[in-house]
């Protein structure tokens, strides 16, 4: 994500309610055949196997972290693994509006924050605030301007969607927001995922009291503090090369949902991912 002016408040809320535009249209424009009938529906209504499938993989995952952090280098066999409650499959009834919303705001969060850019002709952002930040303004705006069951709040939205098939379901979500992008003259700059690293040592210029020098000392902080700046420096560029790696690999790799929708519209790969 590049340092870029933004666009005022005003215009993002100005954006998302053209996005949202009359949800009762929208939600029949993405689910024509009707909305059980739609891959949309298993977003809130995943199938048993799904949920079969990440009650596994959650598992796995406790297996690995509880053996890791209980006898990792203690040469010993795993520790007893948690009980894992596996849901039973939802049977609640479907509330096609309100699914809707909770999807599409999903779904902007992908498009706007993540990282990535929407931006206008002259490179200006439509910044809704950090991740968390951007959360919290989509959770906002649902509930001044169309307000469903619940109330929302940051976290409902923050990171998206966790599962990967939950955002494929929502192809069409995503190619109604690219399309309003673009009948608006607006683009998606994309953001490789990747690690990045901060250095948070602060250096300290202060003149020491002469009264109290120790060459010795300081000789040693001069060389504990390069020995650091080494180490840092090689961690940047060994993230960088496995970073570029990624790319390379992304290449040859079916692109993620939300790039796939945006091609379909704008006919190209958006700028920042690897063609």
């Amino acid at each position: 994500m590049e340092d870029r002016q933004n666009r005022s408040q005003e215009d993002c809320t100005g954006l998302l309610k053209k996005i949202f535009g009359k949800p009762e249209n929208l939600l029949n424009k993405t689910a024509p055949d009707g909305w059980k009938n739609s891959s949309l529906f298993f977003v809130h209504h995943p199938t048993e196997e799904e949920q079969s499938e990440r009650a596994s993989a959650f598992r796995e995952n406790l297996d690995s972290l509880h053996g890791l952090s209980k006898n990792a280098g203690k040469g010993l066999s795993p520790a007893p693994r948690p009980e894992v409650e596996v849901q039973v499959p939802d049977q609640s009834p479907a509330q096609p509006f309100d699914e809707f919303i909770d999807i599409l705001g999903h779904c902007i969060w992908h498009v706007f924050s993540d990282n990535h850019d929407v931006v206008d002709a002259e490179g200006k952002a439509f910044h809704l605030g950090s991740w968390r930040g951007a959360a919290g303004f989509i959770a906002d705006f649902i509930n001044q301007h169309f307000p469903v069951g619940k109330c929302y709040g940051y976290m409902d939205f923050y990171m998206g969607f966790w599962y990967e098939e939950d955002r494929v379901k929502c192809f069409p979500v995503f190619i109604h927001i690219f399309e309003i992008l673009k009948s608006e003259g607006l683009d998606w700059v994309y953001s490789f995922p990747g690690v990045y690293i901060v250095d948070f040592e602060k250096g300290d210029n202060a003149p020491d009291d002469p009264a109290n020098y120790n060459p010795n000392k300081a000789m040693a902080g001069t060389i504990e503090k390069e020995e650091r700046t080494k180490k840092f420096e090689q961690l940047k560029a060994d993230l960088e090369k496995t970073r570029e790696a990624e790319m390379e690999e992304a290449r040859y790799k079916a692109p993620p949902v939300a790039v796939q929708a945006y091609r379909k519209v704008f006919g190209r790969l958006p700028e920042g991912f690897p063609d």
